[in-house]
């Protein structure tokens, strides 16, 4: 499976779509290609057990990393570079905490 389709299916999981919905559009997409007598790349020839396996590495990736709420963040940045343009640790502006600040940009959104 190619990065980009990795990544698109990935986005989809991220938007909460199943794995049916997901599959499903997949198979209208390869179908649309098989009538048009498109040549076929193997991003083609997923299967559905694949969208299976990348949901449930979402959803692992998805759950708490650690119980402190800090640790959590700074742990899924660091495991999230690509998503992640911006990250400034915790801080005191004008007299006033804050915690952290980042910025998230999923691949679509590039």
């Amino acid at each position: 499976m190619s990065q980009t389709l990795n990544d698109h299916i990935w986005t989809q999981l991220g938007l909460d779509y199943i794995v049916n919905q997901i599959y499903d559009k997949h198979k209208e997409i390869w179908w649309d290609k098989v009538n048009m007598g498109k040549t076929m790349m193997k991003d083609d020839f997923i299967r559905q057990q694949d969208i299976v396996y990348l949901d449930h590495k979402h959803k692992k990736g998805s759950s708490y990393l650690h119980t402190n709420l800090v640790t959590f963040v700074h742990t899924w940045a660091f495991n999230h570079l690509d998503d992640v343009f911006y990250f400034q640790d915790a801080c005191e502006i004008n007299g006033i905490k804050v915690p952290f600040t980042i910025g998230i940009q999923i691949p679509t959104q590039l």
